[in-house]
């Protein structure tokens, strides 16, 4: 949905504050409620007798009153429930929840203990109005952490990105690849498509496999063919340097020190690929 906001643009922000407290919303989902007029198209066959065969005397007709867990309409409507809500706020906390929540997932950043314990109560203050609980808040500050009584797991992950709060940083696992009989071309792409990166911190290795890949359509590889004795070579040298290895970068990118700072963004292209790289 063009409201909800962009997922890369809310990670690259988890990274940018000093101090994140991470929140999600307690069944999302059912905090909302179907209009009387819409809820005969979530109609649903429930058996009467679980243990008879499904016949239309053995079935009753219900109605979902909530928007469904699972339905491409559902993200929408909570982000449109949350918008509303948070317009009718008039504050700080409500204009940067704006931009930082996605389906169920809420962020907030500061630069102290005390901003941020501030911004966190705030938030809770926000949804209770709409009967809805904001729980598990994470934080990498302890001080913080102690504060809205949550227990702080080694790791977790932030919309999908994996993270240390204690350490406070993020990493990347680069899965081992599944052992297979036969190497094919699905194969390859199965794995490749497993590394989930949305910042691009180990683009490189996912491009090297990308270019691999790209070299079985020249061969015109059927999906299910095997590699030959030249391309398992490659292909296996490819995950000797690459899977169940772990990069591991600092949550934070600033230096908290700095006074002034610069980006600098470096491309480049070759009949292989492009690149840009910002720091």
């Amino acid at each position: 949905p063009p409201d909800m906001p962009d997922l890369i643009g809310m990670v690259i922000r988890f990274r940018c504050y000093p101090i994140v407290v991470a929140a999600d919303i307690e069944k999302a989902f059912m905090m909302m409620k179907l209009a009387e007029q819409d809820r005969d198209v979530f109609r649903f066959l429930l058996p009467i007798d679980p243990e008879k065969p499904i016949t239309w005397d053995n079935v009753e007709v219900w109605r979902y009153t909530c928007p469904l867990f699972g339905a491409a309409s559902s993200p929408f409507h909570l982000d449109c429930c949350i918008n509303k809500l948070l317009d009718e706020e008039k504050d700080a906390v409500a204009e940067e929840l704006k931009g930082n929540v996605f389906v169920d997932n809420t962020l907030l950043g500061a630069n102290t203990p005390d901003e941020a314990k501030l911004k966190a109560k705030a938030s809770e203050t926000i949804f209770k109005k709409a009967n809805i609980n904001l729980r598990d808040h994470i934080s990498n500050s302890p001080e913080v952490s102690e504060f809205m009584n949550s227990t702080v797991p080694e790791s977790t992950s932030f919309l999908g990105v994996k993270w240390k709060p204690k350490e406070d940083v993020i990493f990347v696992n680069i899965p081992h690849a599944k052992t297979v009989k036969k190497v094919t071309k699905r194969t390859v792409l199965s794995f490749i498509a497993s590394i989930f990166d949305p910042l691009g911190i180990v683009a490189p290795v996912v491009f090297a496999g990308k270019v691999f890949l790209h070299s079985l359509w020249a061969a015109q590889h059927k999906w299910d063919t095997p590699l030959n004795d030249d391309e398992l070579k490659k292909w296996n040298k490819f995950k000797e340097t690459t899977e169940g290895k772990q990069i591991k970068l600092r949550r934070y990118i600033f230096n908290k020190n700095a006074v002034r700072r610069e980006i600098y963004v470096f491309v480049d292209a070759s009949e292989k690929g492009i690149a840009a790289v910002a720091y």
